[in-house]
């Protein structure tokens, strides 16, 4: 009998179902430890990085979505912006959508990482691994312990900050195309015709270089994977595949120019001369590195931030840097003793070399930066857990196969792992929840207090909030929490002691233009509006395209009568962000005060055309139409402000203006009556209905609407004219003597 063809093999039909089976048990495990966080809030970088970042507001023109402004999380990062660009067309700020895609993403890198580890144990030059008899019980073992390394992987709850930590999607991006860069490659040397494979790679290393700098070791990943793996010698690697290895350098170059379009320092966020100490901030690294792997063996405490700090004398870590040292050159050993090792370990120090190296001011633990390091680290553990059992086995029943407890034994470690990721997750519910947490375990970090009183804040539990940041400045006094204070003193009212505040956040950082924009807000409150004034002058003389404080001083010199000025930083912010329907209705209001109803009509137009619901824009748009001549259709818009708000005073007084004009009395002093019904104190509704009863012949009314009006307004000469004319002609004659 004939063998069958390969494509008809029960063993191989039987290895796909397997293979398929797998990625379903890691896809739905890993869903079902993360269902329960798909509701949980932005945080953090999220706000600006999302919520207040104005190039994600639109697909087109695609250069805006992949050129974000600077000082964000995903600046220089604009595979990173187009992702949350894309969520953002389909849901706007809703969070479900982008936990979804946070999660799809940590799926997909956790299926590759499973056919990577499975393709791998089955190469050549890891015969003997399995310690199995016939290439089907091979094919088993490799799918079980792919499966194995990869659940385990994915459920680990050290991976919940790159996960469900949106903004950290450039940590689980990244790993997606690293972990692709290298599959596309293993399938490329396993493939007839690699072409497509290996050009497949080449652009995941461009997208993970787009996503992120630590994709910066790729490349060489790659090359060592080939030497160790595949070809046997760099040299080998080299001869046989010199143009793909070209192509992964060339990947560098685009690396390299958005690393230089952000300074070259991620806009002083990290790198030299920020004024951190190397030598100290590498001494940190130490200790950062050996508490990484201890998470990864036993993943408590969980920390969402760890805030800075530092190493007084280099004794303080020189356990933590004899085991590091040791396990770097046991690496370096190893990629000729034992390859398999050898690589792993380099793997793992390549990943956290460059957030290692470079220094940053205060980042110096971050659980996420574990996301891809973690992978050889659990795939070492796991494959050595199985090859001790295989050699246990071997000594208790020679002719036994695969050890069926291992299956058992991996579930074991899955599950509850699962299960600690699950309630991690609820850690992340809320804003006050999660910093909560952060402040129990790091009660000595003046930046979870910072946040935990803005969370308190937010939540309306303003005497909390200011003690929570008036604690961190006991800890540390840094700028960030004084306008911090500030702004949650301003909310609860006291407008002088929050100047205060952001006086003393300028003078340890005068470069900050929100603070300049918040001390002008606060002195609006209190009627200090030349200082003001000055104080948006500064915040655009730092960052002149700064859209809240164009807007905010074109909102303060428009009230003051300066409505040419208004327009110019109305005109400033709408260029800025052009879909902000306020914005275009404030400046329609400033050019129909300069008196330029015809332009004001196009901005009020446009503000409707982004959100039609808005009745006061209606009934703007209405004024400047009828100013115009355009009467028919100003009667329309206040009659669709009506619609939307039937207690809209201003759209029933200007329809009663319109009706006057057109002599319809009875009409118009019925709106009047209505508008006056909603606002009582409405001054303008008293002195139009006046009038009115006036040339119908009711001036005892007449008198009674325009007292009104002075009650409301002493001031109003014409209302003082108009009743002391009424009260003359009601006045009876004096009888002749």
């Amino acid at each position: 009998m004939k063998p069958l063809p390969l494509r008809q093999s029960p063993s191989f039909f039987a290895a796909r179902t397997s293979v398929f089976l797998a990625g379903a048990v890691i896809a739905g495990a890993t869903l079902a430890a993360y269902h329960n966080s798909f509701s949980g809030p932005f945080l953090l970088d999220d706000v600006p990085g999302i919520q207040d970042n104005l190039t994600l507001r639109h697909l087109w023109p695609i250069g805006r979505v992949l050129s974000p402004p600077p000082d964000l999380t995903t600046s220089g990062r604009p595979m990173v912006n187009l992702s949350l660009a894309i969520n953002y067309a389909f849901g706007g700020t809703k969070v479900g959508g982008y936990h979804a895609l946070n999660l799809a993403i940590h799926i997909l890198a956790s299926l590759t990482l499973f056919g990577l580890v499975r393709r791998t144990l089955l190469r050549p030059a890891m015969a003997g691994t399995l310690s199995a008899s016939r290439p089907a019980r091979d094919s088993a073992a490799a799918t079980l312990l792919g499966l194995a390394i990869a659940l385990i992987w994915a459920l680990h709850p050290l991976q919940t900050e790159a996960v469900t930590y949106v903004i950290q999607r450039a940590e689980s991006m990244m790993g997606l195309f690293y972990l692709l860069t290298l599959y596309c490659f293993v399938r490329g040397a396993d493939s007839g015709r690699p072409s497509c494979w290996l050009f497949a790679s080449i652009l995941c290393s461009l997208l993970g270089m787009a996503t992120k700098e630590v994709m910066v070791s790729a490349p060489l990943i790659v090359l060592l994977y080939d030497r160790t793996f595949v070809a046997g010698t760099f040299r080998e690697a080299w001869s046989r595949r010199r143009w793909f290895y070209a192509g992964l350098a060339g990947s560098w170059l685009l690396l390299g120019y958005l690393v230089a379009s952000v300074g070259g320092n991620r806009n002083g966020s990290v790198g030299f001369g920020l004024g951190v100490n190397w030598w100290a901030y590498e001494l940190t690294q130490f200790q950062a590195v050996t508490h990484y792997l201890q998470l990864s063996l036993w993943p408590h405490p969980l920390i969402f931030n760890y805030g800075p700090f530092s190493i007084k004398h280099p004794l303080e870590v020189l356990p933590q840097a004899v085991i590091i040292v040791l396990l770097a050159v046991g690496s370096v050993v190893s990629l000729w003793r034992w390859p398999a090792i050898g690589f792993a370990g380099i793997w793992f120090f390549s990943i956290l070399a460059p957030t290692s190296v470079m220094p940053g001011p205060s980042d110096m633990i971050v659980e996420h930066r574990m996301y891809l390091a973690l992978a050889p680290v659990v795939t070492l553990l796991v494959t050595g857990l199985y090859m001790f059992m295989i050699g246990i086995q071997k000594k208790a029943a020679p002719k036994r196969g695969l050890p069926a407890a291992s299956l058992g034994l991996v579930m074991a470690l899955a599950v509850p792992l699962g299960l600690l990721t699950t309630q991690r997750n609820k850690d992340y519910r809320s804003e006050l929840a999660i910093w909560s947490d952060t402040v129990a375990k790091r009660p000595d970090n003046p930046a979870a207090h910072d946040s935990l009183g803005n969370a308190l804040e937010h939540a309306g539990r303003l005497e909390e909030a200011i003690e929570q940041h008036r604690q961190a400045l006991q800890l540390t006094n840094f700028a960030q929490a004084h306008y911090n204070l500030g702004v949650t003193l301003a909310k609860a009212g006291r407008f002088p002691e929050a100047i205060e505040q952001y006086q003393q956040a300028l003078l340890l950082r005068p470069d900050q233009v929100d603070t300049y924009d918040s001390l002008g807000n606060a002195l609006v409150q209190i009627g200090r509006i030349p200082e003001a004034i000055e104080e948006y002058q500064h915040a655009l003389q730092i960052h002149p395209d700064d859209l809240h404080a164009n807007y905010n001083l074109g909102v303060v010199l428009a009230q003051v009568g300066r409505a040419s000025e208004a327009i110019e930083h109305y005109e400033a912010a709408a260029r800025i962000d052009p879909g902000n329907a306020a914005l275009q209705n404030n400046l329609g209001i400033a050019l129909a005060q300069a008196g330029r109803p015809t332009e004001a009509i196009g901005h009020y137009e446009k503000a409707l055309l982004i959100d039609p619901h808005h009745a006061a824009t209606q009934v703007n748009l209405g004024i400047s139409l009828a100013e115009c001549g355009r009467i028919a259709e100003a009667v329309e818009h206040y009659q669709e402000a009506l619609r939307l708000d039937p207690n809209s005073a201003e759209a029933h007084l200007n329809l009663a203006n319109v009706w006057f004009r057109q002599g319809l009395m009875p009409e118009a002093m019925a709106q009047c009556e209505e508008a006056l019904r909603i606002k009582p104190d409405y001054a303008e509704a008293h002195f139009n209905l006046g009038v009115a009863l006036i040339q119908t012949g009711r001036m005892a009314e007449a008198s009674e609407h325009f007292r009104q009006v002075l009650r409301i307004n002493p001031g109003d000469v014409q209302a003082q004219r108009i009743l002391a004319r009424l009260q003359a002609y009601q006045q009876p004659a004096a009888p002749l003597k």
